[in-house]
């Protein structure tokens, strides 16, 4: 047998169980992305993302707003709100490099910009990750009866993973995603690859 053939099947040993496992959690957080909740809930954690710089005319940073993505969210929960399914939202997201404002608080801004009221949104604004927008969130939720997580539907999966790894039963809604299969396909697929890159270390310790 070649050195080639040796080596190529030495990469198959790998290369296959890698593209199985790739493929499982594509369709995790595909089957994911229509959420777990069952309404009325009490609470909802609104889950953030990026916020877009707003530039002055010397170009330096001088505000951030909120972004599609906490556009979005922030409006599914708020639609929550009036609907009666949830009675208060917890929002949560730190401040990134160069920003002027944390996504927690452009979340809670642009929140009471669409008439939610103050009085029903607390804000957790230290969290650099969706690990520590629920270990940042959890205690500040210790009143709540029952918690609804509300982020982008492909983002659901990898919360309710890690709730669960945190010993937190979460439920799930999704925001609305923008009607583009394309959006919907490249976010699936990273999102999975950033799936395995969490739970794959750890299985080989």
């Amino acid at each position: 047998m070649s050195v080639v053939v040796r080596w190529f099947r030495r990469a198959c040993y790998v290369v296959v169980p890698l593209i199985a496992v790739y493929g499982a959690t594509v369709v995790y957080v595909y089957t994911g992305m229509d959420g777990t909740a069952v309404f009325p809930v009490e609470c909802g954690i609104v889950f953030g993302t990026a916020v877009w710089p707003v530039y002055n005319t010397a170009g330096e940073v001088a505000t951030s707003v909120a972004g599609p993505g906490i556009k979005r969210r922030v409006s599914a929960a708020a639609e929550l709100l009036k609907q009666g399914n949830i009675r208060r939202i917890f929002v949560t997201g730190g401040k990134g490099e160069g920003n002027r404002k944390s996504e927690g608080q452009v979340m809670r801004e642009y929140a009471i910009s669409i008439g939610v009221p103050k009085d029903v949104i607390a804000v957790e604004d230290r969290a650099r990750s969706t690990w520590e927008n629920l270990e940042n969130t959890r205690p500040l939720t210790g009143g709540c009866t029952s918690v609804v997580a509300i982020s982008d539907a492909y983002h659901l999966a990898r919360i309710r993973l890690q709730a669960r790894l945190q010993g937190w039963d979460l439920q799930t809604y999704p925001a609305q995603d923008p009607e583009s299969l394309l959006f919907t396909a490249r976010n699936l697929l990273r999102e999975a690859a950033g799936i395995d890159s969490l739970v794959l270390p750890s299985l080989s310790r």
